[in-house]
């Protein structure tokens, strides 16, 4: 199940890039909790896990199946996850903002409670290859709904940032 080929292509990575559903829902539920998450951090050639691909090609439920596979007692694991960055060091949350997948977006910052305030912080400023965060990819792409989201999302922490 966990096997890969020549570039590191796991069976959830295909199927997470390619949107089928029910396979992505079938290959998880072979597994345990502990081999799940080792799975499901799994990187291609790119550097690229499945919920970079799922988030990039706008797949919503698939991007929820792979954060529920993270129990809450996991939310360290969880949060690392969200933080993986790609070979151009973009995380799911810069690829879903490039693309204006606002539910994606709103699914990967929900991950995070006021109690993860200062990681939440990180994510939201990580930056890519290119030193652009997801805000300002939103910005640059004219995703309004997207950076009002972001926006409102720092807003409501208690502390006041500046971006």
């Amino acid at each position: 199940m966990s096997k890969e080929d020549e570039n590191k292509i796991t069976a959830l990575h295909f199927a997470a890039h390619k949107g089928y559903e029910n396979i992505v829902k079938s290959l998880l539920n072979v597994f345990g909790e502990e081999d799940k998450i080792e799975y499901v951090m799994k990187k291609n050639q790119y550097k690229e896990t499945a919920l970079h691909l799922s988030s990039h090609q706008g797949n919503q439920k698939i991007v929820k199946y792979l954060l529920n596979v993270f129990s809450e007692g996991k939310k360290e694991q969880l949060i690392e996850y969200l933080m993986q960055g790609d070979k151009d060091k973009d995380t799911a949350l810069h690829l879903a903002a490039d693309n204006g997948n606002q539910k994606i977006v709103e699914l990967l910052l929900n991950v995070f409670s006021k109690q993860d305030q200062e990681k939440f912080i990180d994510f939201l400023m990580k930056e890519n290859e290119s030193t652009h965060t997801a805000l300002f990819i939103a910005s640059k792409n004219k995703h309004e709904n997207i950076v009002k989201l972001f926006c409102q999302k720092l807003t409501d922490s208690t502390d006041p940032i500046i971006v």
